[in-house]
């Protein structure tokens, strides 16, 4: 659910959505506006886990400029103690639930084998609006996507979301988790439907880059239209640190601001040089 609650049950009915936790990357009749979600796999060896957050944000809240693709904007899910700060301020009234789920998660897999990526999408039917994605594509990969590879992403909807809406806290919170094991591995886990055969770069295959980190590492955000082209969330990032995602937009200097950054830098240089004869 966003952060910007929807007030009554009605109107939630009146929009489509099947409850009020998780949205459907897939609005059925209309372009759908699906959550943000956290993923964590471990598909290595004889472990096989998975996990899947509702972040409480929603694909429009970052994709064509989103209010949450604003620099300066700063937001860090503690997903061990049930909590979402946005610029410093606590946000209330939603409810979070995570932390059991994120520790099934923890008991049940490698943490050395664990990876994570960040993923949203919206399309309508089988028609695709576009999705969002973690990962660093090179500049080679950043522009080889294709309209075809990115339609192709709408099969992972009914695996990563849709099959899951009433398990774990996803259909009881407003912004739940769902751990999986082994048993799910037909609907989710591993399965092509969802990451796709290559294991290292899933969403079946569509996706040109590696959208899969390790914890501790730093992800750019990017959107990827049903054109083919890709859009990076300017100065966006996502970062997961054990049971801690921030996500951060750094403003970018204006040229003044700059130049003048410059020109103390090189005046601190020359005072130095001077200093040392």
């Amino acid at each position: 659910m966003n952060f910007k609650m929807i007030a009554t049950a009605a109107a939630l009915l009146a929009a489509g959505a099947a409850n009020a936790s998780i949205n459907s990357f897939n609005g059925g009749t209309v372009a759908g506006n699906g959550s943000v979600v956290l993923v964590k796999l471990d598909s290595t060896g004889s472990t096989v886990q998975g996990l899947t957050v509702d972040l409480g944000v929603n694909y429009l809240d970052f994709a064509n400029n989103g209010a949450l693709a604003q620099a300066g904007t700063t937001i860090v899910w503690d997903f061990a103690n049930n909590t979402i700060t946005k610029n410093g301020a606590l946000v209330t009234g939603v409810t979070n639930d995570w932390a059991s789920q994120f520790a099934t998660f923890a008991a049940n897999s490698d943490a050395a084998e664990v990876k994570w990526a960040i993923a949203s999408g919206s399309q309508k039917g089988t028609t695709v609006t576009g999705f969002l994605a973690s990962g660093n594509p090179t500049p080679a990969q950043f522009t080889s996507q294709s309209a075809t590879n990115t339609a192709g992403m709408n099969a992972i909807t009914a695996g990563l979301i849709d099959s899951i809406v009433s398990k774990g806290t996803i259909g009881s919170a407003d912004n739940g988790a769902y751990a999986m094991g082994s048993a799910d591995t037909a609907s989710y886990v591993g399965a092509t439907t969802v990451y796709g055969a290559t294991a290292n770069v899933g969403w079946r295959n569509q996706i040109k880059w590696n959208t899969w980190l390790a914890d501790g590492d730093v992800s750019a955000f990017t959107q990827l239209n049903a054109t083919g082209t890709e859009a990076l969330i300017a100065n966006a990032s996502f970062q997961l640190t054990g049971t801690t995602l921030t996500y951060t937009v750094t403003a970018v200097p204006e040229p003044t601001t700059l130049a003048l950054a410059l020109a103390g830098v090189a005046g601190l240089v020359v005072s130095r040089r001077r200093a040392a004869k």
